[in-house]
Formats: C-alpha cells, sequence, structure tokens
C-alpha cells in the first residue's frame, strides 16, 4: 500500500543513516573540540533522518488504521528527535484514537515551533514547512492531505488551505479529516459555518469509532442548535467516549453527577468520572472534583 518508489526512497535513507552514523562515530572519537561540534551536528542530522523515516512508516500504518502500530512509530520518532515537530503533529492528531497520549504536553511543545522567533526557530520551521509541504504533494494519501491540513491550521492559522485539504482527505474516508472538517464548518474555519453540515460530519466520524467525533455529537444533541435537542442520546454518547478514554467526555459527566444535570445526583459516580480526568492532566476535573 505505500507509494511508488517508497521502498527506493527507505533504501537510499537507510544508506544516508549507515554513512551519517559512521562519521559521527569517527568524529566523536576526536578530541578537538571542534570536531565534537561537527560530531553532535551529524548526529542531529541522524536523528532527524531517522524520525522522518520513522514518521512516513507510521502515516502509512494509519492509512491502514493501524492505530497502535502509528502510535509507537511516531514515539520512537519523537524520541531519536524531540524537536521534531512533524511527528508531534502526528502523535497530536492521533490522540484522537489514542486518547490517553498527553494532549496538552503535545499542545505545548508545538506551540513552541509556531512561536519561535530566534533563528534555530527559523531553521526549524523552514525544514517542518518542507517537510509538511512534501505530505500535501501528490500523490498524497489521505493521511498525508489531513497532517498537512492540521499544519496549517493548528500551527500556521491559515484556515481556507485547511478546510480545503480537509476536505480532500475526508472525501477519501479519512476520520481525522472528517472529525476536522467539521469543526471547521462549527466554527467558520475557512468554510461558512453551518451547524447541520458540522453535525452531519461528527455523525460520520463517530460511526466509524471517532471518539472526540461521539463527545462532540452529543453536545450538538445536548444543545440542539443543529438537530433536534435530545439530552438522553446526549448522555449515552458522552458515557461511550468517556468509556474510550476521552477526558472531555469524563470531566462533563463528573459534573453533571456532581450537580444533578439531566441525572440523578450521584457523588460516587461524580467522583469517579472527574477523577479519571483529572488523572489525565484536565485542570477543570482537578479544580471541581469533591473530595
Amino acid at each position: 500500500g505505500q507509494r511508488p518508489g517508497t521502498r527506493s526512497l527507505c533504501a537510499c535513507a537507510m544508506s544516508v543513516v549507515v554513512a551519517l552514523e559512521c562519521v559521527a562515530l569517527w568524529l566523536s572519537e576526536a578530541e578537538c573540540r571542534p570536531c565534537r561540534l561537527v560530531c553532535r551536528s551529524w548526529r542531529d542530522a541522524v536523528d532527524r533522518v531517522n524520525a522522518t523515516a520513522l514518521t512516513d512508516k507510521a502515516l502509512f500504518a494509519w492509512d491502514a488504521r493501524q492505530f497502535r502500530v502509528a502510535s509507537d512509530l511516531l514515539t520512537a520518532a519523537v524520541r531519536h528527535s524531540p524537536q521534531f515537530a512533524p511527528a508531534l503533529l502526528a502523535l497530536r492528531g492521533l490522540y484522537r484514537w489514542q486518547p490517553t497520549l498527553n494532549a496538552h504536553a503535545l499542545d505545548q511543545r508545538l506551540e513552541h515551533f509556531s512561536t519561535r522567533s530566534d533563528e534555530e526557530g527559523k531553521k526549524w520551521a523552514r525544514a517542518h514547512c518542507a517537510f509538511i509541504d512534501r505530505l500535501a504533494a501528490d500523490p498524497p494519501t489521505p493521511t498525508h492531505m489531513y497532517l498537512a491540513g492540521y499544519w496549517r491550521d493548528l500551527v500556521e492559522g491559515q484556515y481556507d488551505s485547511a478546510a480545503a485539504l480537509f476536505t480532500r482527505s475526508a472525501d477519501a474516508g479519512q476520520l481525522g479529516a472528517i472529525f476536522s472538517l467539521a469543526f471547521c464548518y462549527l466554527k467558520g474555519f475557512g468554510v461558512v459555518t453551518d451547524l447541520l453540515r458540522a453535525a452531519q460530519l461528527f455523525y460520520d466520524a463517530a460511526w466509524d469509532g471517532h471518539v472526540s467525533a461521539i463527545f462532540e455529537l452529543g453536545v450538538c444533541f445536548d444543545i440542539g442548535d443543529s438537530v433536534d435537542r435530545d439530552k438522553g442520546l446526549a448522555l449515552g454518547l458522552w458515557h461511550m467516549a468517556a468509556k474510550a478514554g476521552h477526558v472531555g467526555a469524563q470531566s462533563t459527566l463528573g459534573n453533571l453527577y456532581y450537580d444533578g444535570d439531566g441525572v440523578l445526583k450521584d457523588k460516587e459516580k461524580a467522583v469517579h468520572y472527574l477523577q479519571l480526568a483529572s488523572d489525565a492532566g484536565n485542570v477543570d476535573a482537578t479544580v471541581n472534583c469533591p473530595t
């Protein structure tokens, strides 16, 4: 299922890695300081090549819906190069399927790249933008297009371009893109606000098991702006999302059971859900969790 030429590209990448590692090993044994500095640069280059190769493999695994494999590969890429933004970005996108990932920490690290203005930051930005541009180049896979759109949206704020990429990827059935496009219609990012279209897209993604879409669809039924209001259905959807590890759903249920909002007051359930959300890093749940 890989694109034409991928195997040859991977072989070339591995040859480059071996060559770089040999040079880095020779330089590391040198005693002069300039040689050690060069060694560090070579090591950084090796790590970036490794991170790029692992990220590429992860994206193909993602397209095959092998989410755990993709998560493991991306985690390995970040270990090789902790500042490799594309791998961080992909992990953040994969959070929709792996709610146990620390999304807040990933957001902070990505914000570091989007706000850093020194020369080092500009150099990294150019490298990462080139990587993302390559993702969107022909012939892109649905996940490549989705992540390119995600970068345009989250890091660069280019909402028109992001919405166009999400649309192409969503048309190919990429769940993350369907969810992100729904959010674009919900908030009016790069498209005209259309709450009904947003609800339809949330439903499509939720039907295929997208955890965040299940939660957001529950919000749609709870508010009733774009669909007939149904608090019972909203509650059922939030329970599904919470069971799958969605922190927002856990926090929401905890508050509902604590206040008795649409459900019978149940302090035990309230503590249970708020504690789950708090353990996952939800600040509001930590503050609201009764002791």
